[in-house]
């Protein structure tokens, strides 16, 4: 997080939002939060660099899951990754009904 933060002072990198703040928001309101990847997508670690703490609490505490999706690009292109995409989701929304 020192990069991040280092980079918005000398204002080369735009601002952005406490994402583990806003992670935590979701949880105390008891939202189940599903965060899907693609395979190799870098959200993957900007969510591990932005939010590492907060996101470890929340999966182990049963508030945040996050799913990968093996052999997608970051829009889910392919008819088998859109299909693997559904089931995920599918199965998450199922859960909590």
């Amino acid at each position: 997080t020192w990069f991040w933060r280092a980079g918005s002072r000398l204002g080369l990198m735009a601002q952005v939002g406490d994402l583990g703040h806003d992670l935590r928001v979701l949880a105390n309101r008891n939202i189940d939060t599903l965060i899907i990847y693609s395979e190799n997508d870098a959200g993957m670690v900007y969510l591990k660099v932005r939010a590492a703490r907060d996101v470890a609490r929340l999966i182990r505490g049963g508030r945040l899951k996050i799913e990968t999706i093996a052999q997608a690009d970051h829009t889910f292109t392919g008819q088998t990754a859109q299909d693997r995409l559904i089931d995920v989701m599918t199965s998450h929304l199922t859960r909590m009904a």
